[in-house]
Parts: C-alpha cells; structure tokens; sequence
C-alpha cells in the first residue's frame, strides 16, 4: 500500500490502454497524445477521462490563479 487514495490522484500516459488499470482503481486519466498511431489505441474508450496535446498547457488550465 502507498498510502495514496486512487480518488484523489491522476495517472498520465502517453499510451491510451495503459490508462484502464488506473481508471479501475478510481483515479483519473490524462491521455497525453503521441505522433504514434500504436498509442492511440483505447483512446475512444470510457477510461480515457482528459485528451492533451500539450501537459505544460494542460496543467496550466487546471492553476489556480495566485
């Protein structure tokens, strides 16, 4: 055990499939896109919760401004 609540934490991935295990623990999913037409595979599925092409601008969306 980590110690970390899947309901409080997000997996990043750059391969869409490899998302499904953390969705089933609870977290959410960030697929960030890839020039890779392997890693695109699963992207249209239900464990795909946030598409970004870009993780610096993604997080940025998510700040709270100061």
């Amino acid at each position: 055990t980590t110690g970390i609540d899947p309901l409080g934490a997000v997996m990043v991935e750059d391969m869409a499939r490899n998302l499904e295990p953390a969705h089933e623990l609870g977290m959410r999913t960030v697929w960030l896109v890839s020039d890779h037409d392997w890693a695109a595979k699963g992207a249209d599925e239900p464990y795909v919760h946030f598409v970004a092409e870009d993780l610096k601008s993604f997080l940025s969306a998510l700040a709270i401004p100061a």
